[in-house]
């Protein structure tokens, strides 16, 4: 593993991109209060909810379910798909997670999601701006594009796609805050 891609493993996810996936996958609002209750893959730097599994605790081994039915998952993108097996595996157990990843329809792991998710959600016109490990500033945007995945096995039917555009999400994400 090189510098850049440990280094970009740990970038935080905005915290408006949280508030998108909460608005859009989960109904929530400031009313229901149905956000994440954990963050499968975090550290005490880029966490997005008040329960996380860190690297060193091992989230390929942790029962997501017992802390939370409400999941996000930001993989490190080195190595996604042990994740979208656990989620999943978690989702079989009554969770709804989603996760954040790179779109790329060439890999085992994208087969995966397409076969178990219940939708995916491609983000269009931009790239999200990632914020720095180190400097916790936006970067410029990700290297490739990046899908929203998110499986509910309690409401599968037939998998479904949806484009949205970057500013889009921004504002959705603005009447959740």
């Amino acid at each position: 593993m090189t510098r850049q891609t440990m280094d970009t493993d740990s970038w935080a996810t905005p915290f408006w991109v949280i508030c998108f996936a909460e608005v859009y996958f989960l109904n929530c609002n400031i009313l229901n209060n149905k956000g994440f209750g954990l963050d499968a893959a975090a550290s005490e730097f880029n966490r997005k909810c008040k329960k996380f599994i860190s690297k060193e605790e091992n989230a390929l081994n942790v029962d997501w379910t017992s802390k939370s039915k409400r999941i996000w998952c930001n993989p490190p993108y080195s190595n996604p798909l042990p994740f979208i097996e656990k989620a999943i595996t978690e989702s079989e157990k009554g969770a709804k997670v989603v996760m954040l990843l790179n779109v790329d329809n060439s890999t085992k792991w994208f087969a995966k999601c397409v076969q178990h998710a219940n939708k995916i959600v491609f983000v269009t016109e931009s790239r999200i701006p990632f914020l720095h490990s180190e400097t916790g500033l936006e970067t410029k945007g990700a290297r490739r594009p990046q899908m929203f995945v998110f499986f509910d096995k309690t409401k599968r039917e037939k998998l479904s796609t949806d484009y949205v555009p970057l500013n889009e999400i921004r504002q959705i994400a603005h009447y959740r805050t």
